[in-house]
């Protein structure tokens, strides 16, 4: 039997490890990249976060699956890192169960997949990008690259090309052409998890960095809701908070909708602290501004000292019952119009690709076309951030592997 994989990310990986720790099965993989794992190479901002602890349904989305945690058997984040472990990459994670190699390198990890690709005697096919995908009267696959070069006679392939992400690290989506060409449902890509361009960015705010809870709207329809980090730009925002929501932006921006990110800067019981700060004795003769500083950046008070016209040792025996409340609700939310995300060269990974009711969750084959499978980004699947799209990435890579193992076998 002879298996192609196209794409050496972390699914074409994993789908290519799982086929040879198991059977002698050739294995091949295309990659339009001198060498595999280019862009696993520098996740985590080079830390390499390869998974999260916390899996539940709310670390994915798609837009054709409502459910993809429950529909599609992802492998357990302990598994996960046992297998990683056991290719030499031992883990760490931190307190909100981000996972890390302990070497905290994302090149170490990718240079030692690299390693185990060689050992286990995957072939490669480096700098070869393929475009064309051709089923044969038999079943059988033949590929052809943009040079002209063709490749024939393969049993099986496994399609792991990944997305439009990240272009200046090989992200493509070329192939996607060929495979519609073959009668399977496949959704344009969009930059996701990519910062989000305000109507006017607040510049005075740029560098400043806090959690927050953020909320998008399009013509006043809640779309999505997210806790977490932001970071104002010199083009809007950007953070998970921002980051986790990108996405949601494309479909309403396409039909002109306005869409508008409201902020909540206030921490979880701040609002009450404060409330009550304003109200005490010990506080009215101090700077109203001290107030805000218990809990907010110096940038943030400035800001809004000046939108609200108040003055830096201005007491708080000053400010009225009914201005104090109006402050309040300017910081609790905070209406920022959105334009637009961040391209395809800063988006980590892509929302579109191959429609999930395409394939067989089980096993990522197609349910048209026996003996192609799927794996990783260039599914219509994105997780959050904190290592969601790596664990989508080998998870959707072993199950195609095993599958294909496993009908080798005459399973």
């Amino acid at each position: 039997m002879r298996v192609s994989i196209l794409g050496a990310g972390a699914s074409g990986i994993f789908s290519a490890l799982e086929i040879r720790r198991n059977t002698a099965i050739e294995t091949t993989v295309f990659d339009l990249n001198p060498a595999p794992g280019r862009k696993l190479a520098v996740t985590g901002s080079g830390r390499g976060n390869l998974t999260n602890m916390n899996q539940d349904e709310s670390a994915y989305r798609s837009f054709t699956i409502k459910n993809v945690f429950r529909s599609f058997p992802l492998l357990d984040p302990r598994e996960l890192r046992k297998r990683l472990a056991d290719l030499g990459i031992p883990t760490d994670q931190t307190a909100d169960g981000w996972v890390y190699p302990m070497s905290d390198s994302a090149a170490n990890a990718a240079a030692t997949l690299r390693a185990q690709l060689s050992a286990s005697g995957v072939r490669s096919a480096a700098n070869t990008r393929i475009t064309r995908v051709i089923v044969d009267h038999d079943g059988k696959f033949t590929l052809q690259s943009d040079q002209g070069e063709t490749f024939a006679g393969f049993d099986a392939l496994v399609v792991a090309t990944g997305s439009k992400s990240y272009p200046q690290l090989g992200g493509d989506a070329s192939i996607l052409e060929s495979i519609r060409a073959l009668g399977i449902r496949v959704a344009e890509f969009q930059p996701a998890l990519t910062g989000l361009i305000l109507k006017k960015a607040e510049k005075r705010l740029s560098g400043v960095r806090l959690d927050v809870k953020a909320s998008l709207r399009a013509d006043g329809r809640l779309l999505g809701e997210e806790a977490g980090n932001l970071i104002f730009t010199d083009f809007g925002v950007n953070g998970p908070a921002a980051m986790n929501l990108s996405h949601l932006v494309h479909r309403p921006l396409s039909q002109q909708k306005p869409i508008t990110l409201t902020i909540d800067f206030l921490p979880e019981g701040a609002a009450a602290t404060m409330r009550r700060y304003f109200r005490s004795r010990a506080f009215r003769r101090i700077p109203y501004a001290t107030i805000w500083h218990a809990f907010l950046p110096d940038k943030l008070c400035a800001f809004f000292s000046d939108r609200w016209g108040a003055t830096a040792d201005q007491p708080v025996n000053s400010v009225s019952d009914a201005q104090f409340k109006a402050h309040l609700q300017s910081l609790a939310a905070f209406d920022l119009p959105v334009v637009g995300t961040k391209s395809f060269a800063d988006a980590q990974v892509s929302i579109g690709g191959v429609d999930l009711n395409e394939v067989n969750p089980a096993t990522m084959e197609s349910k048209k076309i026996p003996g192609l499978y799927f794996a990783g980004e260039v599914l219509d699947c994105i997780g959050k951030c904190g290592g969601y799209n790596l664990h989508w990435g080998f998870s959707t890579g072993v199950i195609a592997g095993r599958a294909i193992v496993n009908n080798a076998a005459g399973g």
